[in-house]
């Protein structure tokens, strides 16, 4: 397992294939600390067992109770969903704790699943990141492989509700996009509507407003002058943003639909 900011370490690294099937390039992400820790399904498993305690006390560069402070459920995702350090916590349906995190950029998948009760682990690493649906069964497959009653990770609704008064007006900011910062501007309308515009963009209205868990959100198309967001062809963002005295704070997410 290597950290990999720059291309001198690829020769260790899998190749990785866009959409198409074609072979990505080396590239770089605007968030190293995720984006460039490359790891072998070994490592992996080795993670895994650290976690569900299982490899020797002796080795363990952590006691029983750090790792237990790292599992525990400190902010709220959704209605069966918490997040604790650097993993979601939940219970499924039968009421196992679930510890999970998956990911994925241009060209990678990865699916990261433990059951503490049962001592058990699924990672599965692919190397194109199309056809999440295949990636996630063959997660789900790989643990009722040893958890036969496992109806997969259980999906949680955020708690939504109506704007609040307090976010209608005109907000003006900047957005950091890649180490640029780029004019921002959100307007939200008495009835409720609203228009964003980032950097050079003429403003586009804001769909699915709501406060969902003391945040507001929303959809909208728009273009960011990124270089992850024009390798990825993302023409659409999530506005998240909270109210914090009188200025909004938050991020948005450069996405799109597939």
């Amino acid at each position: 397992s290597v950290f990999a900011p720059d291309a001198a370490r690829r020769t260790h690294m899998a190749a990785s294939y866009a959409d198409d099937g074609a072979r990505l390039p080396f590239y770089v992400t605007a968030t190293p600390g995720s984006g460039e820790m490359f790891a072998s399904a070994r490592d992996l498993a080795t993670w895994a067992t650290f976690h569900l305690k299982c490899s020797a006390a002796a080795g363990r560069a952590l006691k029983d109770s750090s790792l237990e402070l790292l599992h525990r459920p400190v902010t709220r995702a959704d209605d069966v969903t918490s997040y604790g350090l650097g993993w979601m916590v939940c219970r499924s349906s039968d009421g196992w704790t679930v510890l999970h995190h998956g990911g994925g950029q241009t060209g990678v998948k990865a699916e990261f699943v433990l059951l503490p009760e049962f001592r058990t682990a699924a990672i599965v690493l692919s190397n194109r990141r199309t056809n999440q649906a295949f990636v996630q069964s063959l997660r789900d497959r790989l643990i009722r492989s040893a958890i036969p009653g496992w109806q997969g990770l259980p999906m949680g609704k955020s708690a939504k509700g109506p704007l609040d008064s307090a976010y209608v007006g005109k907000w003006q900011g900047s957005l950091l996009a890649q180490g640029r910062w780029l004019p921002a501007q959100l307007r939200v309308a008495v009835d409720h509507t609203a228009t964003v515009a980032v950097g050079n963009t003429a403003p586009t209205q804001v769909t699915e407003v709501e406060i969902s868990d003391g945040w507001l959100s929303g959809t909208s198309q728009v273009i960011i002058e990124a270089g992850d967001a024009r390798r990825e062809g993302l023409r659409e963002i999530a506005i998240n943003l909270r109210l914090r005295g009188d200025a909004l704070d938050g991020e948005v997410i450069a996405w799109s639909k597939t």
